[in-house]
């Protein structure tokens, strides 16, 4: 088996915001040696874990995309046997109920309001991520 290696994945159909999570999270991304890398849709990045299953995963998804939502990537993610070893975190513009993150797998829930509160928690969970 190939050694385990840590990956920041950033889903949204949006590339200007794929761009800003980057920028939010370059420091760490430079100092632990990490590339993020970006998908457009649920199944892009569905590709790009499968690619990867041994690996450990950070992955910050938009909930309402074209193809495949995130609540749908994230359920497909949770259903993959053996389990992945994946944090989850979904965004959206919207609120979403706490039943639907849970019931997707997702581990933790951020409103996408381009706030500083937003970008610091971002920041913050890619770093323990990272660097734990």
């Amino acid at each position: 088996m190939s050694e385990s290696r840590r990956r920041l994945l950033l889903v949204d159909d949006v590339p200007q915001l794929r761009r800003a999570y980057i920028r939010v999270v370059q420091t760490v991304l430079a100092r632990t040696g990490v590339v993020a890398e970006e998908a457009e849709d649920g199944c892009a990045a569905l590709e790009v874990v499968k690619s990867g299953l041994h690996d450990s995963w950070c992955i910050i998804s938009d909930v309402d995309m074209p193809h495949m939502t995130g609540l749908s990537l994230f359920a497909e993610l949770s259903a993959i046997s053996p389990p992945i070893r994946a944090h989850k975190i979904l965004v959206s513009s919207l609120e979403v109920s706490a039943a639907m993150v849970e019931e997707c797998g997702a581990d933790r829930f951020l409103l996408k309001d381009g706030s500083r509160a937003m970008h610091d928690a971002i920041s913050a969970i890619v770093t323990d991520f990272l660097t734990a």
